[in-house]
């Protein structure tokens, strides 16, 4: 008792006791016994906090419910008058239903937070078919194939620099560099008209694609502004300025030639479609060149084209971008996305596509159904509260929102009308490219979900087994502890991010912005990337260094360590001295529901004081001695 009650749990002791005697009582009714002495039942029904259920009192003091001997009976009238009395079944009922339910809801010391122990299985076998529904939607290893060629193929495009010297797309400096590189790569892709070549021994797989539809020429421009000095505007008369502020997005753009283009918002920009004929399409783009298409207004730049491949059953976007910024800096990028159209499609194991995901739904409805029976099966609101706010509930919840939102994407991905109509063999460009994008942000999302899911599973696998639960103890410790460490944690580090962006953002990309910064130096304090060295040769580097190692990546990681060393000893301690502690969901709880006024919990076992309970335990073996 004295054990129960210092974890918090004095009705779960009073209520097995009560088990016990019931079962005792019909084993001794079974063999002539007697039933449950009123001292023993009322004592347990004492402790197990049930008031509600003793028998009341008549008018002469008497319990109507105690005979001569201390049994539960109630009083009789016979067929000759005498007084007779019958054993109160309907009592002992309700004292045995009041222990199960104290056992059901306050089997996890106390807590509104419980679970059973087929859940952790269940969950990583979920994680398990969810994975198998990802890579069956989406080809990884193909795509990644296709990928590293895309990147080979344009990487082995040439062009002629001023001077005469070749150019790669990794070279282009300047802005008439990108537009000589964007030529010749409109010739090598058609150099066999409507197919994309082979570039040589070792990347055969590029003449597998076949090019759909047409080449895009898009372009983002800015309006032109008065931004200079009076005293320099003889020299500079206009300004272009940075994109975001300053973007053209209607109107049209007048070549030298008379040709206009007009700006589409379906493109994003200032676009021409090329055919794909290797003549008409290099007519058109030194048509483009000679008219002006390209000048100082122009800060984004990109060549847009879609294959499809048959053996792997994707559909490919690929956006080859340019920009420019206004103090003469030019990035480069290459981005693909890839898709499906038919997902169902026998060709592309479409039975086990809808049978994964069928299975995922079946799943995902029983889990959710046992998340919400879970808040509800509560002795109190107080308690479903405590359980819905307990973090580990927050993550399944959120894994909840998110893939209902997957399955509502879904939906639209295959009733958008781009991929109920497409056609391949159409001249104008289909626009399928933020359809891709729409495909890579479901797949994306699904990998969220396969990570958050596994992290859920974590704190399932407390109820396996004691030591399970001794660990995720522990790891509930550690993130209880690291609020705190988390706070320091954060300044000292955006001290370093604040400091590097302004030492070194001038020299190296990895500084020149906050964003970077903080990558950088994450990077850096888990010991995965280099450039220290560099960084200390520039001005004020090695005293940032020095800094960094010895608080950032010394001291603050040896805190961590340390922090985990002391959640472990902390759970440890507890086990050996249990401690009466409320949970931090539970007072959490009581937080919100005292804003809301939700009326007090009178019976919590988290606020019975624990002499009291002794006293309870006390006295029930008194009486136990007392009957006969």
């Amino acid at each position: 008792a004295a054990a129960a009650a210092s974890r918090g749990t004095p009705q779960s002791f009073a209520a097995g006791l009560l088990s016990l005697h019931l079962h005792q009582e019909s084993i001794m009714r079974g063999a002539g016994g007697r039933a449950l002495g009123h001292h023993e039942a009322a004592a347990a029904a004492a402790a197990a906090g049930s008031p509600q259920h003793r028998p009341q009192p008549t008018g002469d003091g008497q319990d109507p419910a105690q005979d001569g001997d201390g049994h539960l009976e109630a009083p009789g009238e016979t067929h000759d008058g005498t007084r007779a009395t019958r054993r109160d079944y309907g009592a002992m009922m309700r004292w045995a239903v009041h222990s199960v339910a104290e056992r059901r809801h306050y089997k996890n010391r106390g807590s509104a937070v419980y679970g059973y122990w087929w859940q952790f299985p269940s969950h990583i076998l979920f994680v398990i078919i969810w994975y198998f529904l990802i890579v069956t939607m989406f080809p990884i290893a193909q795509i990644s194939d296709a990928k590293r060629g895309l990147e080979f193929f344009v990487d082995s495009v040439e062009f002629t620099r001023p001077g005469g010297a070749k150019g790669t797309f990794g070279t282009a400096s300047t802005a008439y560099e990108t537009v000589q590189f964007a030529g010749a790569f409109v010739e090598r892709l058609l150099a066999f008209d409507n197919k994309v070549p082979d570039v040589g021994p070792g990347i055969p797989f590029l003449d597998v694609h076949q090019l759909v539809n047409s080449i895009v020429l898009v372009q983002r421009r800015v309006k032109a502004t008065d931004c200079a000095y009076d005293d320099v505007k003889p020299i500079y008369r206009k300004c272009y300025e940075d994109l975001e502020a300053h973007e053209q997005t209607d109107g049209v753009v007048r070549l030298s030639s008379g040709q206009e283009i007009a700006y589409s918002r379906r493109l994003g920009g200032f676009g021409v479609e090329l055919p794909l004929n290797k003549e008409t399409a290099l007519a058109g783009f030194r048509q483009l060149l000679q008219g002006g298409f390209w000048d100082g207004a122009t800060r984004e730049f990109a060549i847009r084209f879609a294959f499809h491949n048959s053996p792997g059953h994707f559909t490919a976007n690929v956006d080859i971008s340019f920009s420019y910024t206004p103090f003469g800096r030019v990035d480069r990028n290459i981005l693909s996305t890839f898709m499906r159209f038919e997902p169902y499609a026998p060709e592309v194991g479409g039975v086990m596509v809808f049978t994964l995901q069928v299975a995922v739904c079946v799943s995902v409805v029983g889990f959710f159904s046992l998340y919400c029976w879970m808040i509800y099966d509560q002795p109190h609101v107080r308690y479903s509260v405590a359980r819905f706010v307990n973090a580990w509930e927050l993550v399944e919840l959120f894994n909840y929102v998110v893939i209902v939102l997957i399955g509502v994407m879904w939906i639209l991905y295959l009733n958008d009308p781009r991929r109920r109509y497409k056609d391949f063999t159409s001249p104008e460009y289909q626009d399928i490219f933020p359809l891709a994008d729409y495909f890579q942000q479901i797949i994306f999302l699904m990998a969220v979900i396969l990570l958050t899911w596994t992290l859920r599973s974590i704190g399932l696998a407390s109820w396996c087994s004691p030591k399970l639960e001794r660990t995720g103890a522990i790891i509930d410790k550690v993130l209880e502890e690291f609020t705190v460490f988390g706070v320091i944690f954060i300044v000292i580090f955006m001290g370093f991010v604040l400091a590097g962006h302004v030492l070194f953002g001038t020299n190296e990309d990895r500084f020149n912005g906050i964003q970077p910064s903080a990558f950088t130096l994450f990077t850096w304090f888990v010991s995965v990337s280099n450039g220290h060295r560099t960084t200390m040769d520039a001005p004020g580097g090695a005293l940032y260094m020095v800094a960094f190692v010895l608080i950032g990546m010394v001291l603050l990681f040896n805190m961590f360590i340390a922090l985990v060393m002391s959640a472990h000893d902390s759970v440890a301690e507890e086990e050996a001295n249990p401690k009466h502690k409320i949970p931090a969901c539970h007072v959490m709880a009581d937080a919100i529901c005292d804003l809301l006024r939700v009326p007090k919990y009178v019976e919590d076992p988290l606020r019975m004081q624990v002499p009291d309970f002794v006293s309870s335990s006390a006295r029930l073996n008194a009486s136990k001695a007392e009957d006969p």
